[in-house]
């Protein structure tokens, strides 16, 4: 198996694809009960994994509590184990090496500079098929990521107006109407949905935006539409891209999720 990094002062998620006559079961009661470092201490771990169905492997976070700094420049085996009928077997034996925690992470802050806390995104994702661009990115790419899915939330245009004028993001707003009724009988109206709170449409939008920034990976066509660009001439190969011009993100479900809520747009039913 691949060796795997663990960063003292840090939580830690670590994933294992168990294979048993070529399938992963997702119905094994899998733990990981023990780490045993290179001078041969063994130390227990208190979690266990739960099952990432939309990768089909399995997810144990690690707190920051049990990777110490006294840890850092040993070499642990994670013992993947599973019981039956109250005996424990090893199923796996899992290399990993411990070192210094990773400095520079932004800080998430509600209402600052997201949507959604670290966690949130975590829980949706774990929901989530395809969402391995998120599960294998490291956590100070997922803040990154968050806080530029937020930036790019930011540049829109939404209807109605921010719900304090004071507040940072443009979330949560006042003034957001939606239609009751069948249109075009006379009983139709309009009411207000706002209620002071950011719609989880929002929430999930921010999300979608992070883990297509994750997957974009460098990719120049990619960042050549985000920034708007139509078409591109690279010797002989040229390319023109559909739409207008005008995207503003990389996510079409982000830009799906926000259709309702773009000045301008459909007003929603």
């Amino acid at each position: 198996m691949a060796v795997t990094t663990l960063y003292a002062g840090s939580t830690n998620t670590i994933f294992y694809t168990p294979l048993v006559d070529g399938a992963a079961p997702a119905d094994e009661p899998y733990s990981v009960v023990v780490v045993v470092s290179y001078d041969g201490s063994a130390i227990t771990i208190a979690a266990s994994p739960t099952w990432d169905a939309s990768n089909s492997r399995w997810a144990l976070t690690i707190a920051h509590t049990e990777v110490l700094a006294a840890h850092v420049g040993q070499t642990w085996e994670l013992a993947w184990t599973w019981s039956d009928d109250s005996v424990v077997y090893v199923r796996d034996v899992e290399t990993a090496l411990v070192a210094e925690k990773v400095t520079g992470i932004p800080t998430l802050t509600v209402a600052t500079n997201t949507y959604v806390t670290l966690a949130q995104a975590e829980t949706f994702f774990n929901e989530r098929l395809n969402a391995s661009d998120w599960t294998d990115a490291v956590e100070i790419d997922k803040a990154r990521a968050l806080i530029q899915a937020t930036h790019n939330l930011e540049r829109l245009a939404y209807v109605g107006k921010q719900y304090v004028s004071t507040q940072t993001l443009k979330w949560p707003r006042s003034e957001l109407y939606a239609t009751r009724g069948a249109v075009g009988t006379g009983g139709s109206y309009e009411y207000d949905i706002s209620g002071g709170t950011v719609p989880q449409a929002v929430k999930d939008a921010q999300c979608e935006e992070a883990i297509a920034l994750l997957g974009q990976s460098g990719s120049t066509r990619s960042e050549l539409q985000a920034q708007g660009v139509t078409s591109y001439t690279i010797g002989d190969l040229s390319e023109t891209f559909s739409g207008t011009g005008s995207r503003r993100f990389v996510s079409p479900e982000a830009a799906a999720l926000l259709a309702g809520y773009i000045a301008g747009a459909v007003p929603i039913r």
